[in-house]
């Protein structure tokens, strides 16, 4: 009985600690609300006239059956007067009604400073004690609120608060290339964490129940733009429609050719990384922060920018802001192409003095041992060094890429040592045999002795200008062939194919290049 008697107590001590907890929790949450009514929402909503073309835009969304689930809400609701004098907003009628909701109870009495909530349709709407009594939504002042209803309340406000987009919704509404070229970034993976294993093939690879993800590639190296965040925003400069196609009438008319024939893939491979790094920085920042002239960008690299050619005036976007460019160019590096590459450059180190070509190097015939030499008439510090040996007769060709070039007439540039290892060799360019001028008075031959220059020269096919040899630069020379069979845009195909010793020089056979350049010939 005394336990009985003690146990009682204790459950009435704890009745009356919940009920004091209660009043203090109904005091904290709700001491604004002047009177309760045993109704929900969209009734009290319905009982005011005034709020009749609201009342029409949430059954039209069916929003009103979110509040047959339970839950609690807060409506921030313009009046038909406010709901007249609306503007056109970048988003949609659903998006601006989902930003006036909220899933939890606002009480703007427990707002001393400012409170960012998240509404229905994810965004964040920003809440400000204006002084005494006064509140205002997005800088719009919040008129009255409603009693609290079983599942939550409303507050009327002064005007329509229009939802800002975000960086992806304001680029897809005002730039169809960006938006088309964002989208493209899609991809599609097998989700592992998420998928089941259901058994393995005969190769021992597991199968999978497969769960696939879409990611978005731009997204995932630079800022996920079309996210909602609390206190991340990203600042992007951005071209408008017209001045990207503007742009690309300069390109048309520098490379000759039509608007429509611009490689679609150098678009969305080469000129649209450029730009993007150029042109996404972490944060959202005020124009001073271009100033300067350079400025680091999302990836943490610094880069070039011009701050007379950025407008001052800024787009504030929820998770960013955005500049424009007043006059935007593709600059001609992107498609003029000026391709310098050193020859060490195709070589991979194996370790122990052993050198290896790189995948996107084709080698035939026989193998040797490449290795990069130090000198220092190269441009490059080093240079390639293939050593074939005294009077090789065998097989060797040596083939690598230009990547991304526009059909043009361009200038191939051969740099080399003509006192090292030499040897005749043919040249091509996409698979054409290009003759070599030498300056011996009996025209060109199909093939080319790199030792001839030592005694002879080159004559250079793109300006006819006679390049003799020189000591004085340690042996290096070079010669210039023009390349006019360039007809279709892609990556362009450079091979040195052995044919035999050089005629004076067959104890000492291979190649010692420094560099090989493929650029643009501005004489088309």
């Amino acid at each position: 009985m005394r336990y009985i008697i003690n146990k009682i107590s204790i459950l009435l001590l704890l009745s009356s600690i919940f009920v004091a907890c209660q009043e203090e929790i109904d005091d904290y949450f709700y001491k604004e609300t002047e009177t309760t009514v045993d109704s929900d929402i969209m009734s009290l909503l319905k009982q005011n006239a005034d709020y009749s073309r609201f009342v029409e835009l949430l059954e039209a969304y069916q929003i009103d059956t979110l509040l047959r689930k339970g839950n609690i809400f807060t409506f921030f609701v313009p009046n038909n007067s406010a709901m007249d004098n609306i503007k056109q907003g970048v988003l949609e009628d659903k998006d601006l009604v989902e930003y006036l909701i909220t899933e939890s109870y606002v009480n703007l009495n427990q707002i001393s400073s400012h409170a960012l909530i998240q509404t229905k349709g994810g965004k964040f709407g920003l809440i400000k004690a204006a002084g005494g009594s006064s509140y205002t939504f997005d800088d719009v002042e919040i008129v009255k609120g409603s009693p609290l209803a079983n599942n939550g309340r409303y507050y009327e406000i002064a005007e329509v608060v229009q939802p800002k987009p975000s960086l992806y919704e304001y680029i897809a509404a005002t730039n169809p290339f960006y938006r088309n070229y964002l989208d493209s970034q899609d991809s599609i993976y097998l989700d592992k964490e998420l998928s089941t294993p259901i058994g393995y093939t005969e190769a021992g690879s597991t199968v999978y129940d497969t769960v696939l993800t879409t990611v978005n590639l731009f997204e995932e190296a630079y800022f996920p733009i079309s996210q909602e965040f609390r206190d991340r925003k990203a600042t992007m400069l951005l071209f408008t429609q017209e001045q990207y196609d503007r742009a690309l009438d300069i390109v048309s008319e520098n490379m000759s050719i039509p608007v429509e024939n611009i490689p679609s893939l150098w678009q969305n491979d080469i000129l649209m990384p450029y730009l993007i790094t150029q042109s996404v920085f972490s944060n959202a920042l005020p124009y001073t922060a271009f100033a300067k002239g350079r400025a680091k960008n999302i990836l943490g690299d610094s880069v070039y920018v011009t701050p007379q050619n950025i407008s001052p005036e800024y787009f504030e976007s929820s998770n960013g802001r955005t500049y424009k460019f007043i006059d935007f160019q593709v600059p001609e590096q992107l498609y003029k192409v000026n391709d310098t590459i050193p020859m060490v450059s195709l070589l991979f180190s194996k370790g122990s003095g052993l050198w290896g070509w790189k995948e996107d190097v084709v080698v035939t015939g026989q193998k040797f041992n490449p290795v990069p030499l130090g000198n220092k008439f190269s441009k490059f510090d080093d240079n390639l060094l293939i050593d074939m040996g005294n009077n090789f007769r065998g097989e060797f060709s040596l083939a690598y890429k230009h990547k991304n070039v526009f059909p043009a007439k361009y200038r191939l540039t051969i740099r080399f040592n003509a006192t090292s290892v030499t040897g005749v060799f043919n040249i091509y360019v996409n698979g054409k045999l290009y003759p070599v001028d030498i300056d011996d008075g009996y025209g060109p031959r199909e093939d080319f002795d790199f030792y001839d220059v030592k005694e002879r020269g080159v004559i250079s096919s793109v300006t006819n200008v006679y390049y003799p040899y020189d000591i004085k630069f340690g042996g290096f020379c070079s010669f210039e062939i023009l390349v006019d069979n360039i007809t279709e845009y892609g990556d362009v195909e450079v091979k040195l194919e052995y044919v035999e010793p050089s005629r004076k020089n067959r104890s000492k056979c291979g190649l010692s290049l420094d560099y090989i350049a493929l650029q643009y010939y501005e004489n088309n």
